[in-house]
């Protein structure tokens, strides 16, 4: 986890010896040459915990002096002890002993933790003793007590009592706590794309949630904590979270209220390197606040996510260089991009950019823990936005796409109802109905591009102009299509075909009828074949064909195979009855009418049998034989010519039902 190179620099006490640096796996060599880029104040710290002198003889740069020793008040109570392990007959009896030793339970570098049982109380107790050797030592664990012992909080390791042993020698008498160090917990850490890590982290931000409340308490006393790192937690075995060792702890402001400039002068500089801030190399007065304790909630936060101490290094110096300039090893990516920012924060280099205070620090914790499963929710949602967009590339089927695309809108939704107004939710829901809704659009699918328009929580310019254009092709489109719509109606020869049927039927009647009538006058002596004989039946089949067709009107007249129908009738009927006013006008013979009104529709009927089909050249040939057979007997010309024009028109009524193509 990150421990083989944190010292804890001490710098007011003699230099640390190589067994002490081994213990904090520190190499004992001499110290990797700084870089002349690092500054002076890197160098110094470094050479101080490996020098092998007094720290008399260290350099100026960093003005370093003992703390005062403090008298130890006379009132201190004497705890006589007996180990365990001592033999009955020593000079104290196991009887007349308070406090029964046991094991030792930890070992730093100025005191020594053993566990005991208090017989007077018959409680198991933790007993502190300062380490022989130096009288500071006797004096930081004073102060400890003194500190500590103001400190009543549920997550702060209350002190029993301070007093001496049976050899005057400084003990604290603190409750013992039954569990693990939280940097024991840490080490089953498991890996980020594991389906343990969201328990995992939310489980050790909770503990960190804890030691927050901690934290608070002893600022709103007045006492910086300064010491923070995983070995100093204690985790019970009912899940109780302890803040332990308040050595380091420091007094900013009294118990008046007035703030106590620390470092002074004068004063020291302490900590963990691989946890500390970078004004706690310093001895500046006001360098060390209650914010230094922010940067180190957020150092603990930055091993939760990453595994590892932020500086720790291979190299001691590496480290102090990177403490002193605050260079972090950046976040992996799979770890919330929104846990990241709040390390980053807790954990920038000048104090005013951090939290305000501890309290503020755990609610942005509190806040991120609490719309935790929106922000999962959204990561899981852009995921699937990504392969949404693959698949859209590819070329995905319809239902692919739906399929993907609800999935999608749905992870987003889901995050938002969770945490209404949350950015990264909105962004990615607006991009994904945009990826859709454009795809869509370059598919012709207006109706679901604009349905999906309307879903966007933000309007967007780029897709309202695809729309428009959109919208302006298919107009186009449409009209089109109407325009051949309304051609196929116009040249449909079902449409109206019972009133063309009904001319064709009429006249099919009225002209050999007027023909055969005036051929029988002719036979009977009544008249003469004269130009008003040829006359009045064209005149009548004129009428009969004005009247169908006004009667008619809306029908033949509503396409164009109908309009060309009355249109060519009329016309031929006027046509001919102009050539016989002409005729009798210029002295024509009434035979030679008949004879070229007979070609003409000979020819007429040729003529137009492309278009109607090839039935009209039957009629063609009744009308040319007329002709002939009129030539040669033109007695019997008005009969001929009623023949020939009915069978024609008896033509003409089979093709009005035939079906054609427009």
């Amino acid at each position: 986890m990150g421990k083989a190179n944190d010292p804890t620099v001490r710098m007011a006490v003699p230099a640390l010896n190589s067994a002490q640096l081994r213990a904090f796996g520190v190499p004992s060599q001499p110290a990797a040459s700084v870089p002349s880029a690092n500054d002076h104040l890197a160098a110094e710290i470094t050479q101080q915990v490996l020098a092998q002198q007094p720290l008399a003889q260290a350099s100026q740069t960093v003005k370093l002096a003992e703390r005062s020793i403090l008298a130890l008040p006379d009132s201190l109570p004497s705890y006589l002890v007996h180990a365990q392990n001592a033999s009955p007959t020593g000079a104290v009896s196991k009887r007349t002993a308070r406090l029964i030793l046991g094991d030792q339970i930890a070992l730093g570098g100025m005191g020594a933790v053993t566990a005991a049982r208090q017989v007077s109380l018959d409680r198991e107790v933790a007993v502190k003793s300062a380490l022989a050797g130096a009288a500071r030592n006797a004096s930081a664990l004073l102060e400890e007590a003194r500190i500590a012992g103001r400190l009543q909080h549920p997550n702060i390791v209350p002190v029993y009592d301070l007093g001496v042993d049976g050899d005057n020698r400084l003990i604290l008498i603190m409750k013992r706590v039954e569990g693990d160090t939280w940097a024991t917990r840490m080490e089953d850490r498991p890996d980020v794309e594991s389906s343990r890590w969201h328990d995992w982290l939310d489980a050790q931000l909770r503990v960190l949630l804890q030691i927050c409340n901690a934290l608070a308490f002893s600022h709103t006393c007045g006492i910086v904590h300064r010491d923070l790192k995983p070995v100093n937690i204690m985790i019970g075995r009912f899940g109780e979270v302890y803040v332990l060792d308040w050595g380091m702890a420091v007094e900013v402001r009294d118990k008046s209220g007035a703030t106590r400039p620390w470092p002074v002068q004068d004063g020291l500089a302490e900590g963990t390197i691989a946890y500390m801030a970078p004004e706690q190399a310093s001895v500046e007065p006001g360098g060390v606040t209650t914010l230094t304790d922010v940067f180190q909630l957020g150092a603990l936060l930055f091993e939760i996510l990453t595994g590892n101490a932020p500086f720790s290094r291979p190299q001691l110096a590496d480290a102090v260089q990177a403490m002193c300039a605050c260079d972090l090893k950046p976040v992996a990516s799979p770890v919330s991009a929104e846990v990241s920012a709040i390390c980053a924060k807790a954990m920038a280099r000048k104090p005013s950019d951090r939290y305000a205070g501890v309290m503020e620090f755990a609610g942005a914790l509190e806040e991120y823990l609490q719309r935790r499963p929106a922000m999962e929710l959204c990561h899981a949602a852009e995921r699937n936005l990504l392969d949404l967009r693959v698949a859209i590339a590819h070329g995905a089927t319809t239902d692919q796409l739906y399929a993907e695309f609800g999935q999608v809108r749905f992870g987003f939704q889901q995050a938002l109802a969770l945490w209404p107004g949350y950015s990264a939710a909105q962004t990615g829901l607006q991009s994904s109905i945009l990826v859709v809704a454009l795809h869509v659009l370059s598919q012709g699918d207006l109706h679901f591009a604009e349905t999906l328009r309307g879903q966007l929580l933000f309007p967007d310019a780029g897709l309202d102009s695809a729309l428009a254009v959109e919208r302006a092709r298919q107009a186009q489109k449409q009209a089109d299509v109407e325009s051949l719509r309304a051609l196929a109606r116009d040249h449909d020869s079902d449409r109206g075909a019972g009133s063309r049927r009904l001319l064709v039927w009429a006249l099919a009647a009225v002209f050999p009828a007027m023909f055969g009538l005036a051929q029988a006058a002719v036979e009977m002596g009544m008249t003469q074949v004269s130009h008003f004989n040829l006359l009045w039946p064209g005149a009548v089949a004129i009428a009969v064909t004005a009247g169908v067709g006004h009667w008619r009107r809306a029908q033949m007249l509503s396409t164009a195979v109908n309009r060309t129908t009355l249109l060519v009738l009329l016309a031929m009927m006027v046509f001919a009855e102009v050539i016989r006013v002409a005729a009798a006008l210029h002295g024509v013979a009434p035979t030679g009418v008949q004879l070229f009104d007979l070609g003409m529709y000979a020819l007429a009927a040729a003529a137009l049998s492309p278009q109607f089909g090839k039935r009209l050249l039957w009629a063609s040939a009744a009308f040319a034989i007329a002709a002939l057979v009129g030539a040669i007997w033109p007695r019997w010309l008005l009969a001929l010519t009623g023949a020939a024009v009915g069978l024609s028109f008896w033509q003409g009524d089979r093709l009005s039902v035939r079906r054609t193509q427009p």
